[in-house]
């Protein structure tokens, strides 16, 4: 009840939700009021570096036709924002949180959740953060503490790939397209503007990476936008480079430090990196180089 005043008390006086306020003084009063609030309910936790608060509202607009939804919708996604928005969901018999990426291993354990989705990991929060794969081995080590919980991950995101090891019930979900060309197998990632060119940049595993760039239609017209790349992560790594625009693309990265050869088609591609020994590829697209890939692969099956 305390908790519940100090919350209405700030919405009164214009002074925010005032979760964090309320679920610290639950949390102080009950330091087990997550794990007691949440106890014979369903739970779905989603964490990541992007996408948390989208995804969440997604859910609880799809589940909500059907179950009483409730969750930490104001985006307060610490263990006291979750226990502020507990106060506010008694109704409730299925609650969907957003996690703070810290705070999943603990609120893991607080709640034996019925589903755990896993967005993404990546560098944008260093500073908070640390090294980005010693939260990947946090969340390892609290996915290996519950094996029977069943956890839906993106399959593209190489940070990723360590935290489902040796789980058992994981759907991995990837967000780019798989298709044989060339003699090897070519992961294709939609790069749509500079920052998802940016990380698509530094998720990259360690195979050869083509870059795809064209410049028409949805692409934009102007290539400018490339003078907003970082292209460092590159160096050392095997760059080929095609597409309509694959000459600007090809000066802004030698910019960069970035070796590469050019060659005129995706396929072109392909088949000098299987020449080449390798098996596998990954390709940053931009849109049209992406749906003409996908579109003549689904030609070629029919």
């Amino acid at each position: 009840m305390l908790a519940r005043t100090i919350s209405q008390l700030s919405r009164i006086f214009r002074q925010g939700e005032g979760a964090t306020l309320s679920g610290k003084v639950l949390l102080a009063l009950r330091p087990r009021a997550i794990s007691e609030l949440t106890r014979g309910r369903r739970v779905v936790l989603v964490s990541g570096t992007n996408g948390k608060t989208s995804t969440s509202s997604m859910l609880a607009a799809m589940l909500g036709e059907k179950f009483q939804v409730g969750g930490n919708r104001t985006g307060a996604n610490l263990n006291t924002g979750i226990a502020a928005s507990l106060v506010e969901a008694k109704k409730s018999n299925v609650l969907i949180f957003e996690v703070d990426e810290l705070y999943l291993p603990s609120i893991i354990k607080e709640t034996a959740p019925e589903l755990v989705l896993l967005l993404n990991l990546s560098r944008d929060q260093l500073h908070r953060t640390q090294e980005v794969r010693i939260v990947a081995r946090k969340w390892h080590e609290a996915l290996a503490a519950c094996p029977s919980t069943p956890v839906i991950i993106d399959a593209s995101d190489p940070f990723l790939a360590s935290v489902d090891r040796d789980h058992g019930p994981v759907t991995r979900i990837g967000f780019g397209k798989r298709l044989l060309l060339g003699g090897i197998e070519v992961s294709l990632r939609l790069v749509k503007n500079p920052s998802s060119w940016q990380e698509g940049l530094r998720s990259l595993a360690d195979d050869p990476v083509i870059l795809v760039v064209n410049a028409r239609g949805v692409d934009g017209l102007d290539t400018s936008w490339l003078w907003d790349v970082d292209f460092t992560p590159l160096r050392g790594r095997y760059v080929v480079i095609t597409g309509e625009r694959k000459l600007d693309a090809a000066y802004r990265v030698h910019l960069d430090g970035v070796g590469y050869s050019l060659v005129d088609s995706l396929a072109d591609a392909a088949s000098q990196i299987y020449r080449d020994g390798f098996t596998r590829a990954q390709a940053l697209t931009s849109y049209t180089a992406f749906i003409d890939a996908t579109t003549r692969v689904k030609g070629r099956r029919r």
